[in-house]
């Protein structure tokens, strides 16, 4: 969920020293941190993003860091930077929805157990693990999402739509 994920990426940088924009975020609430010309590349299409093959190795963009620019999220920030706006929306979704058509199996977070045992379907496993059905890496002192006021939703689900049709059909695949 596009929402969910940006409140949760919000929590995480305001929570780790050694992310870069951590200083930056402990002054921003989190409409802010959606919008702010340095941190919306976190927010906006973030998860489309990650799916588009923007001509970009990261092999080899990775090849030209050093073990503390890695461990410091650089790599991650560079390329959520040079991919931010970098082709519109609906190509974006074309894009992503080709990707995600040629996957063996997809999921969602808030269906994570469904998910994995489609996943172990697919890949020919018998039996799923039952730490599939716990909950790992959750915000400690989570936002409640119910709680949002409408500016914060509606400015997440500006920046989100790509994301948020792309939850939609991963939702309707498990």
């Amino acid at each position: 969920d596009p929402i969910a994920r940006t409140i949760s990426h919000y929590l995480h940088v305001k929570r780790a020293p050694e992310h870069p924009y951590y200083e930056i975020a402990q002054s921003l609430s989190l409409l802010e941190f959606c919008t702010h010309p340095k941190t919306r590349h976190m927010v906006s299409n973030y998860q489309a993003r990650y799916l588009v093959d923007f001509g970009i190795d990261p092999r080899v963009a990775g090849a030209l860091c050093t073990d503390e620019e890695l461990s410091t999220f650089q790599l991650q920030d560079l390329l959520e930077r040079l991919t931010l706006d970098a082709v519109p929306d609906d190509l974006l979704l074309s894009a992503a929805e080709a990707n995600l058509a040629s996957f063996a199996a997809i999921g969602v977070v808030d269906k994570f157990s469904e998910a994995m045992r489609r996943f172990a379907g697919v890949f020919g496993y018998k039996e799923v693990p039952s730490l599939f059905d716990e909950r790992h890496n959750v915000a400690p002192e989570p936002l409640d999402e119910a709680n949002l006021d409408s500016k914060t939703r509606l400015a997440i689900l500006g920046a989100t739509q790509v994301d948020m049709a792309l939850y939609q059909i991963g939702r309707a695949h498990v």
